[in-house]
Formats: C-alpha cells, structure tokens, sequence
C-alpha cells in the first residue's frame, strides 16, 4: 500500500478509498491480534552473518530462502546463531553458513530433541578438506556438479510426513547456477 503525494502535490482521493477499504478489514481483526504472538516453525540462519563482503543490503541466499519461505507461505524467523534452536521444528542452512563448534553442539542437541535440519549448498562444509563437518548429515561431498543447469528430484514426501510440513512441489527441479555434487556416506539420521 502506498500513499505516494500525486506530482501535482494533491492527496488522491482514490487511493485513499482504497487504502481505507484494506485497512477496514485488518481493523475489523484487531481485537483478535492483541496480545497475541506470532509462531514459526521454522528457523533460518543468516547468510549475513557470514557474508561481510556484501554491498548489498541483503544477501543473495538471505533472499533466495526468503522468496522461496514467503512463496510457500510457511512462518518463519530470520535467526543468529545465539538464538535458542529448539522452539522450531525445522532449521534451515542456507549455502554458505561456517561450521563451528558451538553450530555443531547446537545443531546436535536440536536433533536429539527431534529438529530437522536442512542445509544448502557448501553449508558446513570445510572448504579446505572437501568433507562436511556434522556427520548426521551423512554426505560425502564430492565437489562441484559436473554441469550448468543440472536437474535434482528432491525426496520431499519423508521430509513433509515426518515434520508435518504443508505439501511440498514434487517432481524435478532445474538448477540453473552450476550446485554441489554429494554422495551418501552413512545412513542420515536427520530424514
């Protein structure tokens, strides 16, 4: 909604019509909000954490998981890594978040407490050994994929039966940047 001053420096009755009649309804509801907190099941880690060398204001994954979060209409909170993981059913790793100690510490504990994970691209993976460093996410990295524009069939069904998720999209999807080549090395205990 905007209320943008017209050129000529006139309010625009119009717009205001509109405006009011959108805001009627979410008036209508206030009394249902009050005192009421949002919950998501969902907690994301900021790339921006990570990521010092953006000029941008957001990161490209911050914003890629965003688009793709809002899109899938699920509730979600952007979180740091001092953030307490275990109110949220599933976390997600967006490509590029560095494994630490206190990560790992944390990420197994939530685990135990029947979290899921769900790490993307190089996330916590040494880049200098080539190997991932929590092992629950039993994969074996492999370098980079072979080609540009490669096709992935994700296995959703497991992820969405076991933590309630709304249904996901089936069937393959495109990869349009050149991703990450993985094998499975021990049995996941996070799926």
């Amino acid at each position: 909604m905007g209320d943008q001053l017209h050129p000529r420096g006139r309010l625009d009755k119009v717009t205001y019509a509109r405006i009011g009649k959108t805001y009627e309804k979410i008036e209508a509801l206030e009394p249902y909000a009050r005192g009421t907190q949002a919950i998501a099941d969902i907690g994301v880690i900021s790339t921006a954490l990570f990521n010092t060398e953006s000029t941008q204001k957001i990161t490209p994954a911050d914003q890629g998981f965003t688009n793709m979060l809002v899109e899938l209409h699920q509730q979600f909170n952007v979180i740091d890594l001092a953030e307490d993981f275990l109110p949220y059913k599933l976390l997600i790793l967006p490509d590029e978040i560095a494994p630490s100690k206190a990560l790992l510490d944390k990420l197994d504990a939530f685990v135990a407490a029947g979290g899921a994970v769900l790490a993307s691209a190089a996330s916590l993976l040494d880049p200098k050994m080539f190997w991932f460093y929590w092992k629950p996410l039993g994969i074996r990295y492999q370098g980079k994929a072979t080609f540009h524009g490669e096709y992935l069939l994700p296995a959703w069904r497991s992820l969405a039966r076991r933590y309630a998720l709304l249904p996901l999209p089936t069937g393959p999807r495109h990869r349009c940047r050149r991703g990450h080549r993985g094998a499975r090395h021990l049995r996941p205990s996070l799926l």
